[in-house]
């Protein structure tokens, strides 16, 4: 994070740089002295070999041990500073969760402040580009009085030859374009950062009304008051409905079965109660 001014966190972030980059050379010298080592070894061996080729009487002093000594102490210096970047990581990750809430708020006032600085450059680059454009427009104008007028043809007609002429952006794009953009949408980008300060003044989230919470409450109390009603709607239909059964059943097409249908649902007549 190298947008805000924290004073903490960016000797934190250099601590870390610092470290990667020192780990990154420490690793590129234990990997030179890897390959020196491998090529004492063969020097070594060929001396030896030579020696003994030769009869010399004393063995030549071999050169790997002391790559090996050099090889050893840059492994260790490369472990050390492995495990001091990874202490500085964690410092630099602990304090960006003990402090996420001013470093949020910092970050949004340096937003607000670069947006600012891109509205005051692209403001005086939208009036420039306007008064661009009004030379084609003031060119448009003028276009019917600047062309000759046609002679009148008056003899036999005859074959014509158009010449296009090489293909460019201007004549297939048209002349408005710059960069491939149409003159609105290039007026569009830049006044739209001319707006940026308004438009991320505007980017949080406004509620209208009720907050959630309240809704919820709202919604739960309507629900309850509309299931009282259902339920005192059904107590109500069950007190006052009639079942009329008028004439034998479709289903069975039995008169005698309808009737004991009719006294099963029913019950006897009232004067066998």
């Amino acid at each position: 994070m190298h947008s805000i001014d924290d004073r903490r966190l960016n000797e934190l972030n250099r601590q870390v740089q610092s470290l990667q980059q020192r780990q990154a050379e420490q690793q590129s010298t234990a990997e030179q002295l890897w390959r020196e080592l491998e090529q004492a070894r063969e020097h070594d061996l060929d001396a030896e070999a030579k020696a003994l080729h030769t009869g010399a009487a004393r063995k030549p002093k071999p050169k790997a041990p002391e790559v090996e000594r050099a090889l050893e102490n840059a492994t260790h210096d490369l472990e050390i500073l492995g495990r001091a970047l990874a202490m500085a990581q964690m410092d630099l990750s602990q304090y960006l969760s003990q402090h996420h809430q001013d470093l949020g708020r910092k970050l949004q006032e340096a937003r607000a402040e670069r947006a600012r600085e891109v509205s005051e450059l692209a403001a005086p680059l939208l009036e420039a580009l306007r008064s661009f454009y009004a030379i084609a427009d003031d060119a448009e104008i003028l276009a019917p009085y600047t062309r000759a007028a046609a002679p009148e043809n008056t003899g036999e007609p005859e074959s014509t030859v158009v010449v296009l002429g090489p293909i460019t952006r201007q004549n297939v794009l048209g002349p408005d374009r710059i960069g491939g953009l149409a003159r609105v949408q290039l007026e569009g980008v830049v006044t739209a950062l001319v707006d940026l300060p308004a438009s991320e003044a505007t980017d949080g989230e406004t509620i209208v009304g009720a907050t959630p919470s309240e809704a919820e409450t709202e919604t739960e109390a309507e629900t309850s008051e509309a299931t009282d009603t259902v339920v005192d709607s059904a107590r109500s239909t069950e007190a006052t409905t009639t079942t009329t059964l008028v004439g034998p059943s479709e289903a069975s097409g039995d008169p005698e079965a309808d009737e004991e249908d009719v006294a099963r649902i029913l019950g006897p007549p009232p004067e066998l109660r």
